[in-house]
């Protein structure tokens, strides 16, 4: 499966702003901080994946509201047998 590119970017920018965060409120870890730098830029292809997954498996809100539940069709058209 390929990386999505504007994703990948947007994930590479969290990363760095995390990290630009880190290193600024932490001083004490500098040292620590630059050593982690090259391991997110090795997960960061791995992690935008498991975002993408994530983000794909929550329920969408905008689709939902507009169909009714399936349980809702189906008393529905329940009704309808039993009224004929």
């Amino acid at each position: 499966m390929k990386c999505n590119v504007k994703f990948l970017l947007k994930i590479a920018g969290a990363l760095a702003a995390v990290l630009a965060v880190a290193y600024w409120a932490l001083p004490a870890y500098h040292a620590e901080i630059l050593a982690l730098t090259p391991l997110s830029v090795v997960v960061l292809c791995p992690l935008s994946m498991v975002m993408m997954v994530w983000f794909m498996q929550r329920p969408d809100k905008s689709t939902s509201s507009v169909l009714p539940p399936a349980n809702q069709v189906l008393s529905s058209g329940q009704r309808r047998t039993n009224h004929l």
